[in-house]
């Protein structure tokens, strides 16, 4: 009688240390993406402290772009607008 209640208390500690062990990996994982994203599963890189300034943006690609064995050339603002490129 004493192994079988041995043998519950020893099984319900580990049942316990396990799920514990489970809850703190859980919220460390969470909280390097902020609120409510846990990191492992989103590329979400952390936001920067309050205050940071916000970095300047890329200057735009200006240089003409052309496909090899074409005589044609655009830049990268032309083939993103909406109408037909004009041709260069």
């Amino acid at each position: 009688m004493k192994k079988i209640q041995m043998k519950k208390i020893l099984y319900l500690a580990a049942l316990a240390a396990v799920t514990s062990l489970s809850v703190a990996a859980l919220r460390a994982a969470d909280d390097p993406a902020g609120p409510g994203y846990p990191a492992w599963a989103y590329a979400i890189t952390p936001p920067p402290p309050p205050g940071t300034p916000r970095p300047p943006a890329p200057e735009p690609d200006k240089g003409l772009k052309q496909i090899p064995g074409s005589t044609r050339s655009h830049s990268t603002a032309t083939s993103h607008a909406p109408a037909m490129p004009t041709q260069v």
